[in-house]
């Protein structure tokens, strides 16, 4: 039985040893030339900002629509 007072890690961090000297992601993904992405420059706050700013995109154009078949509706009635 272990002790109370030991402290265990959340998580068990084990490393891929392809991992630890590549310069260049593990899980085969590329990029926009086809060539093996680096780890340095992908993902991160560049793809947060691609995320955010596609759904906000996506929620301006369904607000637009909504508005212009609610106006369209409206005034049709009258």
């Amino acid at each position: 039985m272990e002790a109370a007072d030991e402290e265990k890690p959340l998580l068990n961090a084990q490393t891929n040893p392809q991992d630890v000297g590549s310069e260049y992601t593990s899980d085969g993904s590329v990029d926009i030339n086809k060539r093996p992405a680096l780890k340095g420059s992908t993902g991160r706050w560049r793809a947060c900002y691609m995320i955010l700013g596609n759904t906000i995109k996506i929620r301006t154009a369904i607000h637009a629509n909504c508005t212009r078949v609610h106006l369209l509706l409206f005034l049709h009635a009258t």
